[in-house]
């Protein structure tokens, strides 16, 4: 993961864009009820690209939030660190080896362990949930 000194540079401030969180959001429950339903075992590669997808586009909505943007992925952990104290080192480490893994997965056709999706997945689960209810939480005070 990179460093906050590192990642503070990827990031460029813009406005505040409720409205294309709340479309965010819209998709993220969309990929979430694929999710619900998709045979996780028979699809481990491509649920982990789905978790990644909704990792990724739940920490972007919290940057809209605050009027901020990056187009380096590698920002989006050090980013969730430094302004969200509420995440576990745990969870600020999987939330990265999930950007890292499930970018290489959806842009490189890289093919994931089965061990990765049977150790994480419900890792993976609990933690879009949680970025998602802060999304919800954070839409409804601005």
């Amino acid at each position: 993961m990179i460093r906050w000194e590192e990642a503070r540079r990827e990031i460029k401030e813009t406005r505040a864009e409720k409205e294309r969180v709340k479309s965010i959001l819209h998709m993220l429950q969309e990929e979430r009820m694929v999710l619900a339903t998709l045979d996780k075992e028979k699809f481990k590669s491509f649920s982990t690209v789905l978790y990644y997808d909704v990792i990724k586009s739940a920490i972007i909505a919290l940057m809209s939030l605050s009027g901020n943007n990056t187009a380096d992925e590698s920002a989006l952990s050090a980013y969730l660190q430094h302004f969200y104290p509420e995440f576990s080192a745990d969870e600020i480490e999987l939330a990265d080896e999930v950007i890292r893994t499930g970018k290489r997965a959806d842009y490189e056709g890289f093919s994931l362990a089965a061990s990765f999706f049977k150790e994480n997945g419900t890792k993976m689960e609990k933690l879009a949930e949680k970025l998602i209810e802060l999304v919800k939480a954070e839409l409804s005070l601005n």
